[in-house]
């Protein structure tokens, strides 16, 4: 359970900063290695995990956003700015990307502009500013999502996008 200082409090040690949670989860089906929580044994016929790269400079909103993809079934790795995501785009090779449109530093249209260089990779965007959906469309996001939504409306986007 998160508290306002952005800790979150585990049954199964001690407290985990919300900021070290998201890279602390990180799930590598390609290693063999499992979640805590994933019950049952690693077997070589398992279906490979979508991976979702979410992009946001609030770890509270990374944090949200892992839980309901990892619910969903994705592997989820995150980023807390545009530079990390690019990096991670060509490293972690997701299957889609979850993008904040509004971050210091490089925003959500310069990896946009600067994602379509390189790669189709299916892009969502989220803001809290429905104006910023035009541009982003523009600029080649594959679909738009207001902040704040809910986990179903999120969880059709994705799978709208992802069956293009």
């Amino acid at each position: 359970m998160p508290n306002t200082l952005g800790i979150r409090y585990s049954r199964y040690g001690p407290p985990i900063e919300a900021t070290n949670l998201p890279r602390a989860c990180l799930v590598r089906q390609k290693d063999k290695r499992r979640h805590v929580d994933d019950a049952g044994p690693v077997t070589g016929e398992e279906k490979k995990k979508q991976r979702a790269l979410v992009v946001d400079d609030y770890p509270q909103v990374l944090m949200l956003i892992e839980i309901d993809l990892r619910l969903l079934g994705f592997e989820v790795i995150t980023a807390t700015s545009g530079k990390e995501a690019l990096h991670l785009v060509e490293s972690a090779e997701p299957d889609i990307m979850l993008l904040d449109i509004s971050m210091p530093g490089m925003d959500g249209f310069e990896v946009l502009r600067r994602l379509r260089t390189f790669t189709q990779l299916p892009v969502i965007t989220m803001s809290g500013s429905q104006s910023n959906r035009d541009d982003a469309i523009r600029l080649g996001a594959n679909d738009f999502i207001s902040k704040p939504f809910h986990r179903d409306d999120l969880a059709l986007k994705i799978k709208a996008v992802l069956n293009r």
